[in-house]
């Protein structure tokens, strides 16, 4: 099994002002893709709750998002959001649809599952867990997926984990940004 080719533990120096990386690991085995982060914010829970389930608006908090759009709420309150990621991989720029269903959040957790009919994606899972802490709050980062589309063997499981990576941890500092903004109105 090939697994923790990008792991690491990020700890930042100084002041707190943005999202506290303190691990993020991303991992692969088979087909699927696994990642882990936890970071310490500043924003409070409630405020990180508010822009992680603005489902209209994650385009504000993921720059690879060009479309985030609900499509419907169900009897059970589950949404579905049908999201467009555009991914360059060195000179090459491609769209990926993905359609989840975001559940109720429940006590600080968020669970959104992908639908893999009009997705390209075969399966994926998103867990948000947000809590309270001293400092404002704890949020931790699980995803999985399991794209229907081609990873070129050798090169590509780095390039899907570091684009990963990098999605991941920009969009963690993006729900700092708006959450502070929003305590601030």
């Amino acid at each position: 099994m090939k697994r923790i080719l990008l792991c690491g533990l990020l700890i930042l120096a100084g002041p707190l002002q943005a999202a506290e990386i303190m691990e993020v690991c991303v991992e692969h085995h088979d087909r699927k893709f696994r990642l882990y982060l936890y970071a310490r914010l500043q924003a409070s829970a409630e405020h990180t709750e508010t822009i992680i389930t603005d489902y209209a608006h994650l385009t504000a908090i993921n720059p690879f998002l060009r479309e985030s759009r609900v499509e419907e709420r169900d009897a059970q309150n589950r949404t579905l959001v049908h999201l467009v990621t555009e991914s360059c991989v060195l000179i090459f720029c491609f769209e990926l649809r993905h359609d989840q269903r975001f559940n109720p959040i429940r006590d600080g957790v968020l669970v959104a599952d992908i639908v893999p009919e009009g997705s390209d994606f075969k399966s994926g899972r998103l867990t948000w867990t947000v809590r309270p802490d001293r400092t404002g709050s704890g949020l931790v980062m699980e995803t999985e997926v399991e794209p229907d589309f081609i990873v070129p063997p050798m090169i590509g499981p780095y390039l899907m984990e570091k684009k990963l990576r990098e999605i991941a941890l920009s969009t963690v500092e993006n729900i700092e940004r708006a959450a502070v903004l929003l305590a601030n109105d």
